[in-house]
């Protein structure tokens, strides 16, 4: 489609899935983008180059702080 087109035209270097749902880690791997970051899910590990194990533990981790593990 046109719009897979236009993403993968960008030429992506890297893509940061922080939502890791179904459609965005299709967009991820569908971008063409060799370093891709998602949460390891289960059935998307496929997306991703690179997986962050989420924080499952108590006391719950702020979502902010998610992000900021997964981009450093």
């Amino acid at each position: 489609s046109r719009l897979w087109r236009a993403i993968r035209a960008r030429r992506y270097e890297c893509v940061v899935d922080v939502q890791s749902s179904v459609s965005t880690a299709t967009v991820a791997r569908l971008s063409g983008a060799p370093v891709r970051v998602g949460w390891d899910a289960r059935g998307r590990a496929w997306a991703y180059t690179h997986r962050c194990a989420r924080n499952r533990g108590r006391p719950p981790e702020y979502a902010v702080a998610q992000r900021q593990r997964m981009l450093a």
